[in-house]
């Protein structure tokens, strides 16, 4: 498989270049040599890769058969990866922010979304659910949900369902479907839900046994211990190099080893990518939190802070007496 940096003019176009890799994590590596998008779009414009100065790009992959290539967009990919980004296509870095946030549970909550919807497990769980035709079998099966820890929303969306096929005395199932639905799309928007419904329904659908799944699963359940000593606490650090080598290394299971190339594991370079837009993404979104909080606090520590009133020898006069005999001593700017 291979990838190119690309734009798009009525259809996506490959930059081809001897210089740009064709490997998706070494091009980022290649991206991140740069401090902009404006930096790295005048390199190729003079190079005559591109046709205007001002294009917009993206990461690309080249699918279909040898005489029809199509290129597509890589969705994992948000945006070009600059130069602030470029510790996080650091194996190195990613192995140590797996490491080190392996009790986090906040930390695992987000990568697990995150896989879950990369191998399609959130999508299989609500098929799932829509699969009832019977609403007294939905409503049946959908009863359970609400002893799970589910944000307030989401709860009141549930409830708002249950509520309607027990009290309504019009009942319709397509409003009642709905309202499932409307429950469902909940738990999408939110990350902890939707990993949540995932872990409850994994017992009743079909789905391939995935290494990297069962890690992060088995992750999850030990960041509920807080402490972060004793074996518990060895096993998760275990359990975040095991999930490094899977997301990272290619295994042969049939000949049950890691495979090799020139004397090296021989990585896979797309989930590495993918890995490090996840810890990116994650990281981006604590710093847009705590810049939101500074905000906060500096706001609430203007308003807290009394406006100043200066007097001046006027307010004494109105008064029938001076600032001397109240003893004040006014300073007046020269």
């Amino acid at each position: 498989m291979k990838y190119y940096l690309g734009y798009y003019e009525k259809e996506f176009t490959p930059i081809k270049d001897d210089g740009i890799s064709t490997e998706i994590f070494d091009l980022a590596n290649f991206t991140t040599q740069f401090s902009d998008e404006q930096e790295l779009n005048t390199y190729l414009f003079n190079k005559g890769l591109i046709p205007r100065i001002d294009i917009n790009l993206f990461y690309l992959i080249e699918k279909g058969r040898k005489n029809a290539r199509k290129y597509s967009r890589i969705k994992s990919a948000k945006k070009i990866y600059m130069s602030e980004s470029k510790k996080f296509f650091s194996l190195s870095y990613l192995r140590d922010e797996l490491l080190d946030n392996c009790k986090d549970y906040n930390f695992l909550i987000f990568l697990c979304s995150q896989y879950f919807q990369k191998y399609g497990l959130i999508s299989q769980a609500s098929k799932y659910i829509s699969h009832f035709q019977n609403a007294d079998e939905l409503y049946a099966f959908m009863m359970p949900f609400a002893k799970l820890a589910l944000s307030s929303k989401t709860k009141e969306k549930l409830n708002g369902a249950l509520n309607y096929y027990q009290t309504t005395d019009y009942f319709s199932g397509n409003v009642f479907a709905d309202k499932i639905d409307a429950f469902l799309q909940s738990c999408t928007n939110n990350l902890e839900d939707s990993v949540s419904i995932f872990l409850y329904l994994r017992k009743y659908i079909n789905h391939p046994q995935i290494k990297e799944i069962n890690c992060l699963i088995q992750l999850l359940r030990a960041s509920f211990d807080n402490g972060e000593v004793g074996s518990d606490f060895i096993d998760s650090r275990r359990l975040a190099s095991e999930l490094y080598d899977t997301i990272v290394y290619d295994y042969d299971y049939q000949k049950k080893r890691y495979k090799t190339s020139n004397g090296r594991r021989k990585i896979k370079g797309r989930e590495c990518f993918d890995l490090a837009t996840i810890i990116e993404s994650y990281n981006y979104q604590k710093y847009l939190e705590y810049i939101n909080d500074l905000a906060k606090y500096v706001e609430t520590e203007e308003e807290s802070e009394p406006d100043e009133e200066y007097l001046e020898e006027s307010d004494f006069e109105r008064l029938g007496t001076s600032s001397e005999e109240q003893g004040f001593y006014l300073r007046y700017n020269s």
